[in-house]
């Protein structure tokens, strides 16, 4: 008899590890026909729930049922198998998740990136975007602080049995069962809050640079061109320049984006005279995005202004510059910035925060939503403008920055001025 059991209990092994692993072609076969079988069984099984009309056996198969998953699934997905367990067999207690996994998941990362601080949901996912957490937590909340995220679902239950059916894929190995969420309802389980929680420091790891700079005391100046009309195109260039002046270049960065001479796209003042035109025409690319804007500073302070509304303000000013889109405008995020969109780049911007303009460069490539975000929520900035991605560059000799990434056009800098 053991002897009977042991061959059983081998073969089993065999076709499990052959419909959940193997590529040949009789396992792919088996696996066909095994999750044909058993979805069929499932959809049954689930009629049946639905009209209350489960045996005692039935009972005892989708018991068998689940608790194989859960032991099958528990290598690969042990958050989704822990958080089963505990819906079908708990006591409803709130259920604290390991944060080891989330913590790492580049979706969640992303996610939060680009929501930043607060508290955001419900969120639901695609189970592609990240199998693992779409199988523990669809949707899912945040609460999004400088310290931690806590991620959570505050009300763990399934579908009832007389609900639409809502599938999901639970794959183990290679195969894939269709399980409805009802179903599980049958079985009368508790539900429950889930949480994971983890440490986080949104200022250290940030991956921004940032520069701020107050114009009552630090005088901003444009740069573009020397004496001679040259562009000055690197910050080395025009520190040589101001350096034969007897003046030293303290923080500069790119302002604005440019046409291939290197003139501005858009308006440009210096010294208080207009260099070139406000440019409020419709056209393709970031500058185009509209509402775009524009960064200028008059002798009562700096702002950022919508493109339109820029003439109200015209006559003060000593310096500005046109970009766009306007990443931030009253504290709104620009309508068509994505989160999670696929464009990155290195990007800089600046921003007004009180009397504080702040200068900000991604040390990676980042979204545009994601740098809108962080002028929003970490530089508490009620306006910020887009200046350019891709050639951004900073200037920054007390924090060791020496960017010479591309030729630029017009530039922005603070001259014997020290950075706050």
């Amino acid at each position: 008899m053991k002897k009977a059991f042991m061959v059983l209990f081998i073969l089993l092994a065999i076709f499990t590890a052959s419909v959940t692993s193997l590529n040949d072609p009789l396992s792919a076969r088996l696996r066909s026909e095994t999750e044909q079988h058993l979805n069929t069984y499932i959809e049954i099984l689930t009629t049946r729930a639905e009209q209350h009309n489960l045996s005692l056996m039935d009972k005892t198969i989708l018991h068998s049922g689940i608790l194989t998953g859960i032991a099958v699934s528990w290598f690969r997905y042990p958050e989704a198998s822990a958080l089963l367990f505990h819906y079908v067999y708990g006591d409803g207690s709130d259920l604290s998740l390991s944060a080891d996994y989330f913590r790492e998941s580049g979706y969640l990362k992303e996610k939060i990136a680009a929501l930043g601080i607060g508290q955001h949901g419900a969120i639901g996912l695609r189970q592609q975007d990240d199998w693992r957490l779409a199988l523990t937590l669809n949707p899912y909340y945040l609460d999004v602080t400088e310290q931690q995220v806590v991620l959570f679902h505050p009300h763990i239950a399934f579908a009832p049995l007389d609900s639409q059916r809502v599938p999901t894929i639970v794959p183990i190995g290679k195969l894939k069962i269709r399980v409805f969420d009802n179903l599980v309802s049958a079985l009368e389980p508790k539900p429950f809050r889930a949480y994971a929680v983890w440490e986080t420091n949104a200022t250290s790891h940030s991956p921004f640079t940032v520069v701020r700079v107050d114009p009552r005391h630090d005088k901003l100046a444009l740069f573009h061109r020397d004496e001679a009309g040259q562009a000055f195109n690197r910050f080395g260039r025009l520190g040589a320049w101001l350096e034969q002046r007897q003046q030293h270049l303290r923080f500069a960065m790119n302002a604005g984006m440019f046409h291939a001479d290197f003139s501005p796209v858009g308006l440009l003042v210096m010294d208080g005279k207009e260099i070139a035109p406000l440019n409020l025409e419709a056209g393709t690319g970031n500058f185009f995005m509209k509402p775009n804007g524009v960064f200028f500073v008059t002798k009562n302070g700096a702002g950022v202004v919508e493109s339109s509304k820029y003439p109200v303000v015209a006559h003060d000013v000593l310096l500005a510059t046109q970009s766009g889109p306007l990443l931030v405008r009253h504290g709104i995020i620009h309508p068509a910035l994505r989160a999670g969109s696929p464009s990155k780049y290195i990007r800089n911007g600046v921003g007004v925060a009180g009397d504080t303009v702040m200068f900000a460069i991604s040390d990676k490539p980042v979204t545009l939503h994601e740098f809108a975000v962080f002028f929003r929520d970490q530089l508490h900035c009620q306006d910020a403008l887009y200046l350019d991605g891709a050639v951004s560059g900073l200037y920054a000799p007390e924090l060791n920055r020496y960017d010479n990434r591309a030729d630029l056009g017009v530039m922005i800098g603070v001259v014997q001025a020290g950075i706050l």
